[in-house]
């Protein structure tokens, strides 16, 4: 689109009056970083809500049919892991364990911690990234992985250091790098059976059945016969990650909570920068009047307080985005339990409610600037 003479008028007009302009600019930047910095924590918190399904990474997690969420820990039978195998299309199934312990540090202190045995003989569900030690090492006595985010709760204790766990002793033998929970427990990896070793005594022990179903088989009819034959639920990946972040957002305060934060900085932004612009409008209503009483047509106008507005929205964007991805950067950085994930959708939505709440605006005016008579530029 070319920039016309007249277009180059509404940019003076726009910037002529410093205050007003920065005025209408400022809201649209606090209600940009509003939106952005609530959203992305947000975001980041549900993202952890279901860390250790990533981690773990298993394609379907066979479960009691009363789960919730993924920390909603129902125990199975040990006989459940024989009868999902026995199920056509399963290629394999290992079995997994999850449980919040507290370990005792060797100062007498006690942490809570995250405890997953996974398959001795698969090692199903390890952490993909080992940072110090090796992961065979697990294999020995009161061998454990721990993540390292989780060391700082712990002492930061190094590799051979040991603490007790249920009055048992567990030694690290190497340090993972592993996406944290949403509790930032420490998560300390070890086998199947040396978790139960850990945990007290109980009649039912597996949490949830990893399972792999076959190059052919049809996850629906998997998952069919799954409930048919062992009365367990059978949950995709996706399907787990899903129930528990909606879990997330019903059951519990967060979803409201940031909801209305973040309208509210939309409310207070939209109104801020509405009024702003309108009162902005009003104060020129001369000069459109003379633009009008020079011929110039209503289309035209039009196209000049859509300019002014797009050229305001985008610079208040620009700046809130810049200033929020700022801040969320530095407190990422600097405090250790922060979580923040900022998502091109967000940043495009955000956009698009930039936009919308500049359109609001430039209506605003419009209602006013095209019933002005241009007999008003010779009054006053």
């Amino acid at each position: 689109m070319l920039i016309t003479g007249l277009d180059k008028i509404a940019l003076k007009m726009l910037i002529g009056d410093r205050g007003k302009y920065i005025a209408v600019v400022a809201g649209i930047t606090f209600s940009v970083f509003l939106i952005v910095q609530m959203v992305s924590v947000f975001i980041g918190i549900l993202k952890r809500t279901t860390a250790d399904i990533r981690t773990i990474g298993a394609p379907v997690w066979v479960t009691d049919p009363s789960i919730k969420y993924i920390d909603d820990l129902q125990p199975l039978s040990s006989t459940a892991l024989n009868s999902v195998r026995s199920v056509p299309g399963v290629e394999w199934a290992v079995p997994l364990f999850i449980s919040n312990l507290r370990a005792r540090l060797p100062n007498g202190t006690f942490q809570s911690i995250r405890l997953i045995g996974i398959d001795s003989a698969s090692l199903v569900g390890r952490p993909a990234h080992i940072v110090a030690g090796r992961l065979e090492d697990i294999y020995q006595s009161n061998a454990i992985l721990i993540n390292k985010r989780g060391l700082r709760k712990l002492g930061f204790p190094k590799l051979g250091d040991t603490f007790e766990v249920n009055d048992r002793q567990a030694r690290i033998v190497g340090i993972v790098d592993v996406e944290t929970n949403l509790f930032d427990l420490p998560i300390i990896f070890t086998t199947f059976e040396r978790a139960l070793e850990f945990t007290p005594p109980e009649r039912k022990q597996l949490t949830f059945v990893l399972v792999k179903p076959r190059a052919d088989a049809s996850i629906a009819r998997l998952k069919d016969d799954v409930r048919r034959r062992t009365g367990l639920l059978a949950l995709t990946k996706e399907e787990l990650q899903s129930m528990t972040i909606r879990y997330y957002l019903t059951q519990t305060g967060i979803g409201m909570n940031f909801s209305i934060i973040t309208l509210l900085g939309f409310i207070v932004g939209a109104a801020i920068t509405g009024q702003t612009f309108h009162t902005f409008g009003i104060e020129n209503l001369k000069q459109f009047a003379a633009l009008k009483a020079m011929g110039v047509g209503k289309w035209t106008l039009i196209r000049m307080v859509i300019l002014q507005s797009a050229i305001v929205g985008i610079l208040g964007y620009g700046l809130g985005v810049g200033a929020a991805s700022l801040l969320l950067n530095i407190l990422l950085e600097k405090l250790p339990n922060y979580t923040a994930v900022t998502p091109p959708q967000l940043l495009i939505g955000t956009l698009f409610m930039t936009m919308m709440i500049c359109a609001i605006a430039a209506l605003l005016v419009l209602g006013r600037i095209l019933r002005v008579e241009p007999a008003e530029v010779f009054r006053g």
